[in-house]
């Protein structure tokens, strides 16, 4: 009896922790981001990009690379950070296929600048070789982007292969944390976010 006492409040104290993040509650979606010299001083790529993942919508074509609009306000160094990461994330996770192939896509061209500003001179150079190959100047659009990759059918096989070796051999991170240190104020935010639904 005892026994199904103690499941019967577990169950129940269960149901009451589950119910507590379904509240509505405005406020509670709403919290202060900052990223400051303690933040960088962290050496954590993905906290100083962090503000760009809440507002930064590559799902919105090439309306998503306005970076200029005022309710942004992202410096372009901020955004190439962010579109290295992502290149280095989504190559990393399936080839440049899955790069072009993805939304964050749209960010080929920052992220190509954002490897040559950080002196990444050889991902630079690889980068841009994928990109002769499927044309030189990819959509912004990833629906016309994945028609290209289909007709095209450029295999990335080589210069997949080459990535994980510079991987291997160049440190990313530390050279992407340079960058951000030697221009630490274009990568401050300090702004009430609300969390998106």
């Amino acid at each position: 009896m005892r026994a199904i006492l103690i499941l019967g409040m577990i169950i129940l104290l269960a149901a009451c922790v589950n119910n507590v993040g379904n509240v509505k509650d405005d406020k509670a979606t709403e919290f202060r981001m900052v990223v400051n010299d303690s933040v960088i001083a962290l050496d954590n790529v993905s906290k100083v990009t962090f503000p760009l993942m809440w507002y930064f919508d590559v799902y919105n074509g090439e309306k998503a690379l306005d970076i200029s609009k005022a309710n942004m306000k992202f410096t372009e160094s901020q955004v190439k950070l962010y579109a290295v990461e992502q290149y280095m994330a989504e190559a990393g996770a399936g080839g440049h296929y899955q790069f072009f192939s993805n939304p964050v896509g749209i960010l080929w061209k920052y992220a190509l600048d954002g490897l040559e500003e950080m002196g990444l001179t050889e991902h630079h150079a690889l980068l841009d070789t994928v990109i002769q190959k499927i044309g030189g100047h990819p959509s912004f659009d990833v629906a016309e982007r994945n028609r290209l990759l289909d007709s095209l059918d450029p295999g990335f096989s080589r210069e997949d292969s080459l990535f994980f070796e510079l991987k291997k051999k160049i440190g990313v991170d530390e050279k992407m944390m340079q960058f951000v240190k030697a221009n630490s104020r274009e990568f401050y935010f300090d702004r009430m976010v609300k969390r998106p639904n």
